[in-house]
């Protein structure tokens, strides 16, 4: 709160201190689609993409499919109209989580010839591995630069940072009956969402985007962007037994979630991963939350976000 840690807890050396620790690598699991979201932002302020209303339709990679013609901010809205072929995982085909094998492999597969659908709210994870792998096309080489830009120099994390890849001991595919491995190439889209990063590093990120918020620099305006054009959530995906921001927010931009009851009209900026990784952002009042764990069996809603209160 106000650039000071008030509050610093973690789990006691008699219970869980063997398996975690202040430098303990946790996988960013879905906060990293807003860390994704937050390098396409340093992407645009650096000239290597336009604007969130780009067209996607330059890219080779996605041709032929219900994405090629969408804008960058309907997938950063999780609004590509892609409904029919996926919601968390993909849907009506094998394997179902498209972190196993690369873009290229369900682009050429499972959305070949597909068409979109109404532009809603959807919310699935082949989107944000589109997204990141499109700044690493647009990049031009650059890609690590951008990503140390954002990670290294400006959040300043303590350690190398990098986002993960599709590795080529998961892929897998299926070709006349049986089952086959091949190897995934940079200009397949093997990147994904995650990247590993110790509880400190979760907060330095998120500082980061709270000054570039309050300095209204480049990046800065890039968040106040997708908070303006964010969308309702229309309870689709609800989930009664979920209880975070994924749940909590009302509305979603940018790949953060926002609009939570009994905060109105105040600028919170949710992201939300599985196992109850969460970080809140309250940019008109500078206070940060951030809550690493593997289980979601906690109060968020007490531990988190009421803290803010």
């Amino acid at each position: 709160e106000n650039d000071e840690i008030v509050i610093d807890k973690k789990s006691p050396d008699n219970r869980l201190g063997l398996l975690f620790d202040n430098d303990t690598k946790w996988t960013t699991a879905s906060v990293g689609k807003s860390f994704t979201s937050y390098v396409v932002g340093q992407a645009i302020c650096d000239g290597y993409i336009e604007n969130v209303d780009v067209k996607l339709n330059d890219w080779p990679l996605i041709k032929n499919t219900l994405y090629e013609d969408a804008k960058l901010i309907d997938l950063l809205n999780m609004a590509a109209g892609d409904q029919k072929y996926s919601k968390n995982d993909l849907v009506n085909t094998r394997p179902k989580n498209p972190n196993v094998n690369s873009l290229k492999y369900h682009m050429e597969g499972h959305f070949k010839g597909s068409k979109p659908s109404k532009k809603k709210y959807n919310y699935g994870n082949i989107v944000t591995n589109i997204i990141i792998n499109y700044v690493w096309f647009k990049s031009n080489g650059d890609f690590q630069k951008i990503t140390d830009k954002v990670f290294k120099e400006k959040a300043r994390i303590e350690d190398s940072i990098y986002f993960l890849k599709i590795s080529n001991r998961t892929t897998r595919g299926m070709k006349d009956g049986i089952r086959y491995k091949y190897e995934v190439k940079d200009e397949d889209g093997p990147l994904r969402y995650s990247m590993e990063l110790n509880r400190y590093d979760f907060l330095r990120v998120a500082k980061a985007m709270l000054d570039d918020w309050k300095n209204d620099t480049c990046v800065g305006k890039y968040l106040k962007t997708i908070h303006e054009r964010r969308i309702s959530k229309h309870r689709e995906n609800y989930n009664n037994k979920i209880k975070t921001a994924y749940n909590y927010g009302r509305s979603y931009g940018g790949q953060f979630h926002f609009d939570f009851g009994g905060f109105k009209n105040r600028n919170i900026f949710a992201l939300d991963g599985a196992y109850g990784q969460s970080i809140i952002i309250d940019m008109d009042n500078s206070k940060i939350v951030s809550v690493n764990a593997i289980h979601i069996n906690y109060n968020w809603h007490k531990i988190a976000l009421s803290a803010l209160k």
